[in-house]
């Protein structure tokens, strides 16, 4: 029985069985790719969660820098607020 006999005597066969198992194939790859890419996925979501967990942690340290700069700067315009006000009453007093 030569491979031509073959494919004749079971080419109804062959005509349903290999389309079904085309398919078949197709969607074991296709869920195979799927789930490659959630893997990849979800670890840049990981990564991105970091990163941004960092950049959270950075702006917290940079509005408490903020914070305590404006309250320096505050304390030295108070400062020589109180020192123009006293130069003033002192010109005052002298004339």
């Amino acid at each position: 029985m030569s491979f031509f006999d073959y494919i004749e005597k079971y080419s109804i066969l062959l005509a349903l069985l290999l389309p079904v198992l085309y398919f078949i194939i197709r969607d074991f790859y296709a869920a195979y790719r799927s789930r490659k890419n959630f893997e990849r996925h979800k670890q840049s979501l990981i990564e991105s969660e970091k990163r941004i967990i960092e950049l959270i942690k950075q702006s917290d340290q940079n509005k408490v820098d903020l914070i305590n700069n404006l309250s320096s700067l505050k304390n030295k315009i108070d400062g020589s607020i109180a020192d123009i006000d006293k130069q003033v009453n002192d010109e005052k007093e002298k004339t």
